[in-house]
């Protein structure tokens, strides 16, 4: 797993559950690991932390969400952020089930995809490295 001194400036999220328990397991991981974290409980409350963020010029780095989402699926979630932002780093977390014709042009470069069961430092690594290559390119 990659050290919190490896963090060069306080980095930010915006995670995306539908699952209290899992969105909160989550969102302590990463404020544990120095990351500033907010979350959203569907993909349409995503949308709209997102454009909050966004005025408070508190843009997050990556979006890590889950795949299966009510209202707006995961997949639809990523599609509306790329619009804003096509090379938003983002993590999603899936079960076995995911479709990878689904996320084909979602999953690029800039993503990870992660199947469940996972662990925190599992997607701490992940959002480390993608945004490593956004300070990379910078």
């Amino acid at each position: 797993m990659t050290s919190r001194s490896q963090c060069d400036y306080p980095r930010r999220i915006l995670i995306v559950d539908d699952y209290a328990a899992i969105l909160s397991w989550a969102a302590r991981s990463f404020q544990a690991a120095g990351w500033q974290v907010d979350t959203a409980v569907s993909g349409i409350d995503a949308l709209a932390r997102w454009e909050q963020l966004v005025a408070a010029n508190r843009q997050p780095d990556v979006v890590l969400t889950d795949a299966a989402l009510p209202m707006l699926s995961g997949a639809a979630l990523a599609r509306r952020l790329r619009e804003h932002r096509p090379t938003l780093p983002i993590i999603v977390v899936h079960g076995q089930d995911l479709v990878a014709s689904a996320w084909a042009d979602i999953l690029c470069t800039c993503s990870v995809s992660v199947a469940k069961p996972v662990s925190a430092g599992v997607l701490l690594d992940a959002a480390l490295r993608l945004t490593a290559r956004k300070s990379a390119a910078a």
